[in-house]
């Protein structure tokens, strides 16, 4: 148990070492990126770098909050990996979480606050704040910086989250019994067959 512990600890040591030399690659490629491209952004405490197109001008983004957001997830090549729009640009699933909460990963809620409601502009997620060395998927490799265009749709307060959420777990919970009235029906009025047995 003691050696298991101490492999372990070392595992810990190696992996935080890593991760901060990896820091540093990912703050390099993203730093030359936006040089090579052009792109003034701003670049956070953790190490995401925002690039506002329009700030917005409706309510405010802070940790806490829920937001819905359009969105374009890429690789700095160009590869696209994920998006809320379809094949014709109209958006078809907009994403939804609560900013500073396990729901998205952490450079996007880190890069989001940037803007308000309304807001449009790119994220520059260094991989330590994205997938990491883990990687997701084919197209995202383990240590990848990754850029995502961002339109934030709505803002809203924790409080009015939750209840938009318990207004449409009402709605579905109605449209569900809806759905087994109507089968009932179908199915002879839901009455049970008479007993014979008496």
């Amino acid at each position: 148990l003691a050696i298991k512990a101490a492999s372990l600890e070392t595992m810990k040591r190696i992996d935080s070492v890593n991760a901060i030399k990896q820091k540093g690659i990912d703050d390099s490629t993203l730093s030359a990126y936006l040089a090579k491209n052009n792109i003034k952004a701003t670049k956070t405490a953790k190490g995401t770098y925002v690039e506002v197109v329009e700030p917005g001008t409706g309510e405010v983004i802070d940790s806490g909050k829920a937001i819905t957001v359009d969105y374009k997830g890429k690789t700095l090549e160009g590869k696209e990996f994920d998006s809320s729009y379809d094949s014709s640009g109209k958006s078809v699933k907009p994403f939804t979480f609560v900013v500073g909460q396990r729901g998205s990963i952490e450079g996007f809620s880190d890069g989001i606050v940037y803007f308000k409601k309304g807001g449009k502009g790119r994220l520059f997620i260094p991989s330590y704040l994205a997938y990491g060395s883990r990687g997701a998927g084919a197209d995202i490799k383990p240590n990848t910086p990754l850029m995502f265009d961002v339109a934030v749709v709505d803002v809203l307060s924790k409080e009015a989250y939750q209840k938009k959420m318990e207004e449409q777990q009402k709605k579905m919970q109605q449209q569900m019994q809806q759905m087994r009235d109507a089968q009932k029906q179908q199915n002879g009025g839901g009455q049970a067959p008479p007993d014979t047995n008496k």
